[in-house]
């Protein structure tokens, strides 16, 4: 008689057990970061993704607010691949005071394929929650990332790891020297952002400053404005994208009637370059609030609507020169 052998495990279920499974999402930074899923950030050199992944890494291991959001407080591991021990050791002492217990640390050694293969192992032993890997570039050093195959097998294989422990793996990547919006500006193949469930992608705008786009597979998350505190180095959440560009506006429309008082919209437009749609949204926005007053000038000799002249405060008495026609009424 032939042997034959058992047949496998059958992957499917019955729908009515797969009903009884929980439908919410379990969170390891609110509304952000799934526990148990494949995660990256991504940034272009020297904007401050190194900084942003350890604060993250920090704050999980601390049980504190990472960027304002409620953090699941668990195991950490750190795979720094590519900075050398002194400068993570220095950025994580500027960072925090004491070593926290559940932070383990692994730098100056490359991860060949040996020790890839036995991540879950490393995972399981020391309970962590979270992996952090820093650079995605040299985890699997050779991998082509323009090639999609390459790197959908190289991320399917970081989610093994993840669906056999439950761990989070967040990778550390590189952003296009072109940038890009909508998750187009993450270096190498389209397929990497396939791959994984959250990317947060760090914009810096200038020096300290930045906003996070986020793309998720659980739903929207609102871009964020953060600034960097030098002392610190954490970065710090400065509200959305939106108010912090109309507080950045307001400032120069402030700064320049500090010196420059009573000034129609127009010349105020010329002089800061802000779009007028914008303009007059935070114009009338600051009226509304009593920060600025608005008076009408004279009409020019060819017609049209009068112009609409912003004061500091209430209109100064010697300001009268303005609104009836005097060097910014004409």
């Amino acid at each position: 008689m032939p042997e034959y052998s058992p047949a496998p495990e059958s992957p499917f279920i019955p729908a009515s057990d797969f009903w009884e499974g929980s439908d919410e999402v379990e969170w390891l930074v609110d509304g952000l970061l799934p526990a148990a899923s494949v995660s990256m950030i991504v940034g272009r050199p020297k904007a401050g993704k190194t900084i942003l992944s350890l604060n993250l890494a920090l704050s999980v291991a601390c049980g504190t607010r990472f960027l304002g959001r409620r953090c699941q407080p668990g195991r950490v591991g750190l795979i720094q691949l590519e900075d050398p021990d002194v400068l993570i050791l220095k950025r994580l002492k500027t960072m925090i005071k004491l070593p926290p217990a559940g932070l383990f640390v692994s730098t100056g050694k490359p991860w060949d394929a040996g020790l890839r293969a036995l991540l879950p192992a490393f995972i399981i032993e020391h309970g962590l929650t979270l992996v952090v890997i820093d650079p995605l570039v040299l985890w699997q050093p050779g991998t082509k990332e323009n090639s999609a195959e390459a790197m959908a097998a190289l991320l399917y294989g970081l989610r093994n790891s993840v669906q056999d422990t439950g761990c989070a793996i967040l990778i550390v990547h590189h952003a296009r020297k072109a940038g890009g919006d909508h998750g187009e500006g993450i270096r190498g193949s389209t397929a990497i952002l396939g791959a994984v469930d959250v990317a947060i992608i760090l914009h810096k705008r200038e020096e300290g400053k930045a906003h996070l786009e986020t793309k998720s597979r659980f739903g929207e998350v609102e871009d964020k404005a953060i600034e960097l505190d030098a002392e610190s180095l954490t970065w710090e959440y400065r509200g959305s994208v939106q108010d912090a560009r109309r507080s950045e506006q307001t400032s120069q429309i402030l700064d320049l009637l500090e010196v420059e008082n009573g000034l129609p919209a127009t010349e105020i437009q010329e002089r800061l370059g802000i779009p007028p749609r914008t303009l007059y949204r935070v114009l009338a926005y600051l009226e509304e609030g009593g920060v600025l007053t608005c008076t009408e000038g004279a009409a020019s000799e060819k017609g049209g609507r009068p112009p609409k002249i912003y004061f500091l405060g209430s209109c100064q008495d010697d300001s009268s020169e303005a609104a009836n026609g005097g060097p910014h009424g004409t």
